[in-house]
């Protein structure tokens, strides 16, 4: 068996000093940089417009794609058809 009770108690030991470790630290304020509501409200309102863009830019993509494909497909299928009318 591994651990025992000398893994047990330095468990618990590391418990304590982490819990001691969050009360040493300074809390942020809210109004400090990126914590700054106006700031999170105006990089909110960028990352959904760039998330918007890139959606709209992957759905051109994607519709390129299904017309070349679709094009690609019907060239083949015309194609086998004449050859097997030529037989």
């Amino acid at each position: 068996m591994s651990g025992g009770a000398g893994f047990m108690k330095d468990s618990n030991n590391q418990l304590k000093a982490n819990h001691k470790l969050g009360k040493i630290r300074e809390k942020l304020s809210y109004s400090s940089g990126k914590n700054d509501p106006d700031y999170r409200s105006q990089a909110d309102l960028k990352s959904i417009q760039e998330s918007i863009n890139h959606r709209f830019g992957r759905r051109k993509e994607m519709n390129k794609t299904v017309w070349v494909s679709l094009i690609g497909i019907l060239i083949l299928v015309i194609a086998l058809l004449i050859s097997f009318m030529k037989n």
